[in-house]
């Protein structure tokens, strides 16, 4: 077994509700990362869409036994449970 990796979250939510967003993506992560430290709770404009509602964004610190693989396939399933559809440009 490897050692566990630092890993640093930037999440973020603009649609629904938001805080509840947030606060289910951090209650998923628990299931592969043991979360250490979680941000205040910030909302900013959107970057790239003035059209679109303003985020709530959190940073989460935590470690993982996940490889970064594992990891990105791990937080693209989270993703896409919590029903996020990417069709804007600047986010692949």
């Amino acid at each position: 077994m490897s050692e566990p990796h630092t890993v640093y979250f930037s999440l973020g939510s603009n649609l629904g509700d938001r805080q509840s967003n947030l606060i289910e993506a951090i209650q998923s992560l628990r299931a592969n990362v043991q979360i250490e430290r979680v941000s205040s709770v910030y909302e900013s404009r959107p970057a790239h869409a003035a059209d679109q509602p303003k985020f709530l964004h959190v940073a989460v610190k935590g470690t993982t036994d996940l490889e970064p693989v594992g990891v990105l396939r791990f937080i693209q399933r989270i993703e896409r449970r919590l029903g996020r559809v990417r069709t804007d440009r600047h986010v692949q």
